[in-house]
């Protein structure tokens, strides 16, 4: 009984469990982060790319922040 009770003792102690447990919600945090900026900034960032390829293919269309 008394090792039963150590053990329980030894094993509520261990924070190996619980630290890997905060880095894992401080990682699904920056998931969340990265997939709404992701969303809100999704078009215009895919209209920038667009429009870079346009450039270096020849056929400027003017890029954002050019004065073309």
């Amino acid at each position: 009984m008394i090792e039963l009770i150590r053990t329980a003792y030894v094993t509520l102690k261990d924070r190996k469990g619980v630290t890997a447990m905060e880095y894992a919600v401080i990682a699904a945090g920056i998931v969340v982060v990265v997939a709404i900026a992701a969303d809100a900034l999704g078009g215009s960032i895919g209209e920038f790319f667009n429009k870079f390829a346009e450039y270096l293919q020849g056929k400027p269309s003017g890029l954002p922040g050019s004065s073309s």
